[in-house]
């Protein structure tokens, strides 16, 4: 295993520091630690990232990843948690966005994967149920697909409740398990 960048990889580090310096101040971790939820700083951080390309490096490149080798994704996120960067949406950008990359139709990546690769949009878990031991196969919240003609084959109607949403305070579209039945 190979611990010492190459020439290119500190080369890319250097590019990395330099933006976290012009980008993302000590003082505004300082200021982010005493308070909750995205502010000003968090929010121009979060749109350099995306203006730069480099928010969403994980996601495949037709949708604004950036093609990076897992070595170098590894090296971003290091200069990232030693910068104490704010992290975007996690639901959004590790769960929700590579979902609707590989199986969102082109409407819903049109409409909600520029929002989460800019960190405009966050997005909450709903995996909860109101019984506390139910396994995956007894989730009470329901999935059925439409059958009214002229209906897409992929339209389903949910019916049911989440007895906790983790990040529901702060979203406006949920990732949930939905138990359905395909017939």
């Amino acid at each position: 295993m190979r611990l010492e960048p190459t020439a290119a990889e500190r080369e890319f580090l250097d590019s990395i520091r330099a933006f976290i310096a012009r980008h993302w101040r000590p003082h505004q971790h300082q200021r982010r630690r005493a308070g909750s939820g995205y502010h000003v700083a968090e929010r121009a951080w979060f749109e350099a990232l995306d203006a730069q390309g480099w928010s969403v490096p994980h996601w495949p490149v037709a949708h604004g990843g950036t093609g990076w080798s897992p070595r170098w994704r590894y090296l971003w996120n290091r200069e990232l948690a030693l910068a104490e960067a704010p992290a975007m949406d996690p639901v959004g950008v590790d769960w929700a966005g590579p979902a609707l990359c590989a199986w969102g139709d082109a409407a819903q990546q049109a409409a909600l994967l520029p929002p989460i690769r800019a960190g405009r949009e966050r997005w909450c878990l709903g995996l909860a149920e109101s019984d506390p031991g139910a396994a995956l196969a007894a989730i009470g919240m329901r999935g059925r697909r439409l059958a009214q003609a002229g209906e897409s084959d992929d339209a389903y109607v949910v019916d049911g409740v989440k007895a906790w949403v983790a990040g529901a305070d702060r979203a406006r579209w949920m990732l949930a398990l939905v138990h359905t039945l395909l017939l």
